[in-house]
């Protein structure tokens, strides 16, 4: 299991972790390097149900509901050991255990890149940058680096659902964290251009968040473009009150003061 205490940024790869387990995306197996994906859907499913619990066992009775939910086939018991042979093949026989109860993903939880994911932004997330930014801003690259679709891909259930949502929002706070070191960390007008670009990816795509605004509206402050961070505020007060139904708060009023005040 990953150490817990004091936090520490590290720039550690996940991919120097072999084997290891890919379930940011569609489930593979990370092999020198190299990813190896499942034969089949159910397998790649079974072996993201399993990744979501490292070290864990899964009783056969939630295999059977989270891959076929009320309609299992007679044969599931023997067509889930099927699929367990067939896990094992791609992911090791000494790492998939059969316990009394079911079936258990035998690798230590930094093994799985969902896990490795969250404990770095976690990690990001609690440390006082302050001198270190740069390396904040590497290991959330390499985090963000990682996420290649929807957390446990074709995969419903309960838990995963809860576990997929955590991991979502993780993501976001992880954009919003490196788009803020990223204007920190810019000192040329090429480096403030690309965090105006990307904050402005960020807004569009989550238009009611509004750190993402915030960052924007810093960034053209940095540039010195006062009309368009004028601008950007009067959007973000707009989207809030026509979607949300919400005013924009202290902080984002505080990321345009400058402006209002006629001072850049």
């Amino acid at each position: 299991m990953m150490a817990t205490g004091e936090a520490r940024v590290t720039q550690r790869e996940w991919t120097a972790v072999d084997p290891g387990i890919g379930v940011l995306g569609e489930f593979q197996v990370l092999c020198d390097g190299q990813p190896k994906p499942a034969r089949t859907r159910q397998v790649a499913r079974l072996g993201a149900l399993l990744a979501a619990a490292p070290g864990q066992t899964v009783t056969r009775d939630r295999i059977i509901e989270a891959l076929w939910a009320d309609k299992p086939p007679q044969t599931a018991v023997n067509t889930i050991q099927v699929h367990i042979s067939q896990l094992r093949l791609l992911v090791g026989s000494d790492l998939i255990a059969t316990t009394g109860q079911g079936y258990a993903m035998e690798v230590q939880a930094d093994r799985v890149d969902a896990e490795w994911f969250r404990h770095q932004v976690l990690t990001c997330l609690d440390h006082p940058v302050n001198g270190d930014a740069g390396q904040v801003k590497q290991v959330l690259h390499q985090a963000l680096d990682l996420w290649r679709g929807d957390p446990y891909e074709d995969l419903n259930d309960g838990l995963i659902e809860a576990r997929r949502s955590e991991l979502r929002e993780l993501r976001e706070r992880a954009i919003e964290l490196y788009l803020d070191v990223s204007l920190a960390l810019a000192e040329s007008p090429r480096e403030i251009g690309e965090v105006i670009a990307d904050a402005r990816g960020q807004v569009a795509r989550q238009p009611l968040r509004e750190r993402g605004h915030e960052i924007l509206i810093r960034a053209l402050i940095r540039e010195e473009n006062r009309a368009q961070a004028a601008q950007a505020y009067q959007q973000a007060i707009e989207v809030f009150a026509e979607q949300a139904g919400v005013t924009a708060s202290p902080r984002l009023r505080r990321a345009v003061d400058p402006v209002l005040r006629g001072e850049t």
